[in-house]
């Protein structure tokens, strides 16, 4: 399914995005298919037709280890933080380690590593490397930080509900990019009724600089 009425205009490239669960979404232009955060909150997603995975930082609900090493097997090339790639024991041939400031293509697709670490989570405590990546330019996904960009942001996938989350930081962040768009995910950690609120409080950042906010439901597509 995809939902109409949030496509860019102005010629540049569509990539369609389509939501698996919590965190995971495959970015599609073209021939070209891009697997992020493929998580174990959800039902493990196909890999079938897969150009890339690429991974934020090293938590269960964003990266599914037998997934990763299936891909790898199958020539299926990952990015991820290095200190995931050491967890995880992923290295050689199709293991590339993300750092600020890389810059690659994946077919069609051109991908740029921003990004730091993972929002506190204790007040001592470091917590584990995380890698926004942005897609064509224009597509920020932060993972579980809220990572600045070079340029305006036209489309942000960004969380919608995470332990770490104060709504005050979510709005200043939306203030300081003023996207078009926003798409809040990591949504998998809530029942029901607390994704009805998660949903009413992405909607509310259209009053706070974003154009047009939403969550896409699982297995719902949008056009970016």
């Amino acid at each position: 399914m995809i939902v109409a009425g949030l496509c860019q205009d102005g010629g540049m490239t569509t990539v369609t995005l389509t939501k698996h669960h919590h965190a995971c979404v495959t970015l599609a232009s073209g021939d070209t298919r891009i697997l992020v955060d493929p998580g174990s909150l959800g039902e493990a997603p196909s890999i079938e037709g897969i150009d890339a995975i690429l991974i934020t930082h090293d938590h269960f609900d964003h990266v599914r280890p037998e997934l990763i090493a299936q891909a790898l097997a199958e020539g299926i090339p990952v990015w991820l933080p290095a200190d995931a790639a050491g967890r995880l024991g992923l290295e050689g041939e199709g293991v590339h380690l993300a750092e600020h400031g890389d810059a690659f293509a994946v077919g069609s697709i051109k991908v740029s590593v921003l990004g730091d670490e993972h929002a506190p989570l204790h007040p001592t405590k470091a917590g584990p490397q995380n890698r926004a990546y942005l897609v064509d330019g224009r597509i920020l996904i932060t993972g579980d930080e809220h990572a600045d960009a070079p340029g305006p942001v036209d489309v942000l996938i960004t969380p919608a509900d995470a332990p770490w989350l104060r709504s005050v930081d979510l709005i200043s962040y939306i203030q300081r990019l003023t996207p078009r768009l926003v798409i809040g995910v990591h949504d998998g950690l809530v029942n029901e009724a607390g994704r009805k609120i998660a949903t009413k409080n992405i909607a509310a950042l259209t009053g706070e600089g974003a154009k047009e906010a939403t969550i896409v439901a699982e297995g719902d597509s949008i056009e970016l």
